[in-house]
């Protein structure tokens, strides 16, 4: 079931994506950020775009019937890494006690000109980051090979694979030898790092 909240913008065409899916018991959410149509929210300050982008996060969260404290995984992208201290202090307003897993990654560019994109996952699964085409004039959504035209960042072709989930980092192969993966390869990150792959193991 798509969800969204009145308070987070919506993909700017119908048909792109939806900002957040519930499945039964689970759900998810696409990466989010500060960008709106004045420019990021927050201006160039890091700390006040992560502020918007976790108060998108977490009313989208909310939106799907959960909590805060039910988020168990969230991926951060910066175009400056050194913007590390300010995103931490906004997450530590969210989050506290039990905090979920988190990883920080520097990339060169995020949609909208804003400098931190946050996206959370139920079971590890990362769905994309929003990268701009400005040819295509949208934002795709799966990895792709990242470089510039001009002045502005653009994806040279999209990486979907053989099955089309080229782009969920849980099915890239760590081990060639490692058991089945439920997409049919054997040995995928997901068989190995995830919540299920954990369940198995105690």
């Amino acid at each position: 079931m798509k969800v969204s909240a009145e308070s987070v913008p919506e993909p700017p065409r119908p048909g792109m994506f939806s900002n957040a899916v519930v499945r039964g018991d689970r759900f998810w959410t696409s990466g989010m950020h500060a960008g709106g149509p004045e420019g990021p929210v927050g201006g160039d300050d890091p700390y006040l775009q992560a502020q918007e982008t976790f108060r998108r996060v977490v009313e989208l969260v909310r939106a799907c019937g959960a909590e805060p404290e039910d988020v168990t995984v969230l991926r951060v992208y910066l175009t400056d890494v050194a913007d590390k201290a300010a995103v931490g202090r906004a997450r530590s307003e969210v989050f506290s006690g039990e905090m979920p897993c988190s990883t920080l990654v520097g990339v060169a560019a995020l949609v909208d000109g804003a400098s931190i994109a946050i996206f959370l996952t139920h079971d590890g699964n990362v769905h994309a980051i929003s990268n701009y085409d400005p040819c295509a004039q949208a934002s795709v959504l799966a990895r792709g090979i990242v470089g510039t035209r001009g002045d502005d960042p653009v994806v040279d072709r999209l990486l979907r694979g053989a099955h089309g989930i080229g782009g969920e980092i849980g099915h890239l192969t760590v081990d060639p030898n490692g058991p089945r993966c439920g997409c049919g390869n054997d040995g995928c990150l997901e068989v190995f790092a995830s919540g299920t792959a954990l369940e198995r193991i105690a």
